[in-house]
């Protein structure tokens, strides 16, 4: 996964550009760019530039990556022991809270662990004798927080850079750049998205509520209360809708938490139940306080915790990282402590039959599922799903569930076969809800499409953001294969092209999209909306990475083919399922050479029969609340 590796012997001087400054003396000095912005301006510049893949092996970063995984979970363990004998209530009510923030506590640290070992080895193969660092200036104000990494990233990546150059005895030398922002493409909203926002403006949400979820189909008498009660975490995701939908209509409650707030959404007009906000300093004792504040030191001080990540880095990061542990232990841990003893008596009080969600990385989530957890009231609906074994993703919707719900029958499979494999990942009962994929099939199975317009849909990147157990592109070098992939584009005048372009994604605005607006070539179009709002009138589908997308457009019945490198690692399963709609590649040339294949060749072989079987989750869901001890009922064809 390299390029030409551009260095010039013998040039000790380099600069290494997050941000291209214009009036900057670059000659006389090997170029490195650390993001696609800086390549993009620093190629129309006409200043030649290597890349960080250029100077090391990006196979050799994931070696020992099952090895990782196992060594981090056991860290993790560590870390909830120390929790457990420094804050009684977890240790009385056997709350594992570092282990429930794994998602994002383990984001931050391999990030630092990997950029670390990055630029370890590109100083060594590089060795410079001074950098100039080119960036944008800081801002004082940025949060340390774990659940807030994009926005603190570079700050991040910046301090791990200098401290590597400070082992080896690098010069290295800040400059920084104002701030530029432009090239920000917003999304362009949905109509039933603005039909909310209107709604809600003119505080008629529960109007809203009132048609979304049907209420007027509530049934009334014998058949109340069919489903039970339950408790959402997260809304938006069409499965969850969905089941909410179906909850309300058979005369079950739903009370859905937004951000502090619960609201019930099954009466006919949405009423607020709870308002977190106020527990924080109100249901929180002075002893848990202060115990929290020992357990922090305690964490500093413990050598075993801050000594795994800083060998694992080769340079001491402590002191990068303590401000965002220092922010979870007085904030996030903080509100959980508080938080918790008001769940539980909620979760019995309206006699919660399941507390619902798509995931347990974001941070309201964790104090319902801790509270769930003692009557194994936990529900995660696949929300993603791609064609890759990621471990990662493996514990942040198994281990703090009870039930999963796959989005099709191969994702239930795969689930199946995980936790069969590694109990460390959970212990969840693996059911099937294909609604989210049962929804695309239906909307577009009929639409006339046109066979020579074909969307491409890249992946989502951040800059520094990379782990562990979860493979992700290297962001420079995947801004080189866009650009080439954009090529060939320009030379198929015979065909159309849609660039999916990401909301969120600024880094993809302010290069690749610009790289396309230079070549100013008339059949590249750009589009905003969310990949299954697009499928109705495009003839094929190319992804350069087998997300949930892949799946989407099997789903439709679109000829769909997405590139995949062999770091990544596609499932047998999904191997199976695709076939040659998933093409393995080594380098960009391989890639190219795939599209072009894909391109060439008959779109009907291409297409995917994606199998999903006849069951929906509030039969499931019902069977739950109703199970006999011991029983276990099964679902579908897939047994």
């Amino acid at each position: 996964m390299t390029n030409s590796g551009r260095h010039i012997r013998g040039m000790t001087d380099w600069c290494m550009v997050e941000e291209y400054i214009h009036g900057f003396d670059y000659a006389g000095k090997n170029v490195l760019s650390l993001t696609p912005e800086a390549s993009y301006c620093l190629k129309r510049e006409g200043v030649k530039y290597s890349i960080l893949e250029d100077h090391y092996d990006e196979e050799d970063l994931w070696l020992e990556e099952k090895k990782y995984f196992d060594q981090q979970l056991e860290w993790f363990a560590r870390f909830d022991a120390l929790l457990k004998e420094k804050i009684p209530y977890c240790g009385e009510n056997e709350i594992d809270l570092a282990k429930s923030h794994y998602y994002r506590i383990k984001c931050l640290v391999d990030s630092v662990i990997l950029n670390s070992v990055i630029f370890s080895k590109v100083v060594k193969a590089t060795r410079p004798g001074r950098v100039f660092y080119l960036c944008v200036a800081e801002n004082d104000g940025y949060s340390a927080s774990i659940y807030e990494p994009f926005e603190s990233q570079k700050r991040v990546i910046k301090q791990v850079a200098e401290k590597v150059f400070g082992k080896y005895d690098v010069i290295c030398e800040r400059v920084y750049a104002d701030k530029d922002a432009d090239g920000v493409i917003p999304q362009r909203p949905s109509l039933s998205v603005l039909g909310k926002e209107v709604l809600k403006k003119l505080r008629l949400k529960s109007v809203y509520s009132f048609f979304k979820y049907r209420k007027f189909s509530r049934t009334p008498g014998a058949a109340k209360n069919k489903a039970g009660n339950i408790l959402v975490l997260h809304s938006g995701c069409l499965a969850i809708d969905s089941l909410m939908r179906d909850v309300i209509c058979s005369g079950g409650n739903v009370y859905l938490k937004s951000g502090r707030h619960i609201e019930r959404i099954s009466s006919i007009f949405q009423q607020r139940c709870m308002d977190l906000n106020e527990a924080v300093g109100v249901e929180l004792d002075a002893g848990t306080k202060k115990s929290l504040v020992d357990a922090f030191v305690s964490f500093g001080a413990e050598k075993g915790l801050l000594e795994w990540i800083n060998e694992r880095c080769g340079i001491d990061v402590s002191d990068i990282l303590m401000p965002y542990f220092k922010d979870l232990f007085e904030m996030i841990f903080l509100e959980n402590l508080a938080e918790l003893p008001l769940l539980d008596r909620f979760i019995k009080e309206k006699e919660i039959d399941l507390v619902v969600a798509r995931s347990s990385s974001e941070k309201e989530v964790i104090s319902a599922l801790l509270m769930a957890s003692k009557e194994s009231k936990r529900a995660c609906f696949q929300h993603s799903c791609g064609a890759f074994d990621g471990e990662r993703e493996h514990v942040s919707e198994l281990m703090l569930f009870d039930h999963y719900f796959a989005i099709h029958r191969e994702a239930e499979q795969h689930m199946r076969e995980v936790l069969r494999k590694n109990r460390k990942v959970g212990n969840c009962k693996v059911y099937q809800d294909p609604c989210q994929m049962k929804v695309v099939r239906e909307r577009w199975k009929n639409d006339h499409r046109d066979g020579n317009l074909i969307m491409y849909v890249p992946t989502k990147l951040f800059f520094g953001f990379r782990t562990y157990n979860g493979y992700l592109y290297p962001l420079t070098w995947y801004f080189e294969l866009q650009k080439a992939i954009i090529d060939l584009f320009c030379e198929r005048k015979d065909l159309k092209f849609i660039f999916k372009f990401a909301p969120g994604q600024n880094w993809s605005a302010r290069s690749i999209l610009k790289y396309i607006e230079d070549k100013a070539a008339p059949n590249i179009f750009i589009e905003t909306r969310p990949v299954a709002d697009c499928l109705g009138r495009v003839g094929r589908v190319l992804l350069d990475f087998p997300s949930t997308s892949l799946y989407e457009a099997a789903a439709a019945g679109i000829p769909v083919m997405s590139l995949s490198h062999s770091l990544l690692g596609v499932r047998k399963l999904a191997e199976d399922l695709f076939g040659t709609s998933i093409r393995e590649f080594d380098g960009v040339e391989d890639a190219v050479d795939a599209v072009k294949t894909y391109l060439n060749e008959e779109p009907g072989k291409y297409r995917v029969d994606l199998p999903m079987d006849d069951v929906k989750g509030i039969d499931i869901l019902c069977d739950i609340k109703n199970a006999v001890p011991g029983e276990e009922r099964v679902y579908g064809k897939n047994r």
